[in-house]
């Protein structure tokens, strides 16, 4: 049975709520929804990493909107290297990491307000979904992690045949190449294989830059995390200082009113004295 709109906004509400109500509100609204709500009850709560990127969508949309314009730009700059067209590359990977870098703390913050603690997997997870991103199902309603594209995926993202491709590529999209000859056939064959290598080197070199990336993100967040420590300790130590500075005061006053009060005491036993003296 096809879900009526206000189905559809009830069931979207469902992956917007605190990951600890999910079953609860999925079980409840497939139960008040009757015969209508047995595709709601069989809807998979996400784990951690898709619930926290989902929060991006539905309360940092800015955010996710910007990371999105971001990768279909580099998608379509590196698909205009590979068909042979003038792209700035580096700018387009530049940008779409530094979307991601923003959207990476919107997440955090987002988890850290509703109490749900990101572990250094599901912090990994959460990067190679949003470098998945944009993905082909609803957006805000993932139950698992994405993966992110492979290189040779971007082939499939719209590039026509280009001379600017290699020889292999170019036959794969427009059907078998004119017979060539043995010399052109090895040709072909090694330039294959130097673009497999050198592919292959810059997905490790990737790979690596962005475990590099996220060792230094978790090293920052561990490291601003003992900055607040600090910061509440010293606090602390502030205000016991304080308090001890107000009692060393008191206690100041006291003993001088104190003084005051011996002295004007034995004032008056010298002056008694004194009279006692001169009535003897």
């Amino acid at each position: 049975m096809a879900k009526s709109p206000d189905n559809d906004d009830e069931v979207a509400a469902l992956y917007r709520l605190p990951l600890g109500e999910f079953t609860a509100a999925r079980n409840a609204l497939a139960k008040k929804l009757g015969p209508a709500g047995a595709d709601v009850r069989t809807r998979e709560k996400p784990n951690v990493a898709a619930w926290a990127v989902n929060q991006l969508y539905w309360q940092r949309r800015p955010a996710y909107d910007a990371l999105i314009r971001a990768a279909q730009a580099m998608r379509t700059a590196h698909a205009h290297m590979l068909s042979g067209r003038k792209a700035d590359v580096p700018q387009a990977d530049t940008a779409h990491r530094d979307a991601i870098r923003a959207a990476t703390q919107a997440i955090r913050e987002l988890a850290q307000a509703a109490g749900e603690t990101l572990s250094a997997s599901t912090l990994e997870a959460v990067g190679e979904t949003l470098r998945a991103l944009p993905s082909d199902g609803p957006p805000g309603r993932l139950t698992k992690p994405l993966q992110p594209m492979g290189f040779g995926a971007l082939l499939d993202i719209g590039v026509q045949p280009s001379r600017g491709l290699p020889a292999v590529a170019r036959r794969a999209q427009v059907g078998p190449a004119p017979k060539q000859t043995a010399a052109e056939r090895a040709a072909a064959k090694k330039e294959a294989a130097e673009n497999a290598k050198k592919r292959k080197e810059l997905e490790k070199a990737l790979r690596a830059a962005e475990a590099a990336e996220r060792d230094a993100e978790s090293a920052l967040a561990e490291a601003r995390k003992a900055v607040a420590k600090v910061e509440r300790d010293y606090a602390a130590v502030r205000d016991r200082l304080q308090f001890l500075e107000k009692q060393r005061t008191d206690a100041e006053e006291e003993a001088h009113k104190r003084s005051r009060a011996l002295t004007e005491a034995t004032n008056a036993r010298t002056q008694a004295a004194q009279e006692l003296q001169r009535l003897t």
